[in-house]
């Protein structure tokens, strides 16, 4: 099930994370998500009304998704992969933590036929992986 907008929160090697997940597909329980699979962030990039970019807390997607990950793993403990993706205006890059192993695609430009044919596959596949789970 997805969820939007969800916080998270964990220690990580005595270091406590908090973060706030775009979307974050999970397990529910009640409403609220309990084993988390998948994390989605995005970057912010529409300006103000002024011309002027908008500040957000959000400036670096992959971080704010490898945290969330990061306490996901901590959380879920069962050694079975974590699997995530951040947008960068039309760019989407897919990513993998594996124990210590994290693992970044190259970006695909939704924009461009192959890559937006690309993203579609990885996401369809995605699917599949958690279900197998």
């Amino acid at each position: 099930m997805a969820f939007y907008e969800r916080s998270l929160s964990g220690t990580v090697k005595d270091a406590p994370l908090a973060v706030i997940c775009d979307c974050v597909i999970a397990t529910p329980r009640v409403n609220t998500p309990d084993i988390p699979y998948f994390f989605l962030q995005e970057a912010p990039t529409r300006p103000s009304p002024k011309g002027k970019e908008k500040k957000n807390k959000k400036k670096d997607p992959e971080a704010q998704m490898l945290i969330a990950m990061l306490i996901a793993q901590q959380k879920n403990n069962d050694n079975k992969p974590i699997y995530g993706g951040y947008l960068l205006g039309t760019g989407w890059h897919f990513t993998t933590l594996i124990g210590n192993d994290y693992c970044v695609s190259h970006r695909l430009e939704v924009s461009v036929k192959s890559h937006l044919l690309q993203t579609i596959y990885i996401l369809r596949q995605l699917k599949t992986l958690i279900l197998e789970r």
